[in-house]
Order: structure tokens, then sequence, then C-alpha cells
């Protein structure tokens, strides 16, 4: 799951919630922006998967080809 589709998620499971008023989508410290998602996504990604590129990448291969 994407930081998109786990904040649509969040959302919705909020709204499922009687009770959550309408305004309290609205506070971020609730319902955390989709840029703030994103933000924890490529955190997350940078702890567990390493960089994108670079010798970063080549480090975090070698450090997980031993787990598996």
């Amino acid at each position: 799951m994407g930081p998109a589709e786990s904040a649509k998620y969040h959302s919705e499971i909020l709204e499922m919630n009687p009770a959550i008023q309408p305004k309290d989508l609205a506070n971020s410290r609730i319902n955390p922006t989709k840029r703030t998602v994103t933000y924890w996504h490529e955190q997350w990604r940078l702890l567990h998967l390493g960089p994108r590129n670079g010798q970063g990448m080549l480090e975090k291969l070698k450090e997980k080809i031993t787990i598996y």
C-alpha cells in the first residue's frame, strides 16, 4: 500500500467512526495530511529499503543478503 492509498484508507476508517465529526477530518492531529503520510513513507522506505541509488543502495542490498 502506497502513501496515497494509506491516506485514503485512514480517512475512510475515520468517516465510519460515529464519534468523529466532519471538522475532525480537517484536524491534522487526527487525520494527517497527504504530505505528512508521504514523508512518513519516505522515511520508512529509506530505513527499511535504503536509498534508491548510489553507494547506500549497495550497502543496503549487502545487509539484506544476510537476512535472505
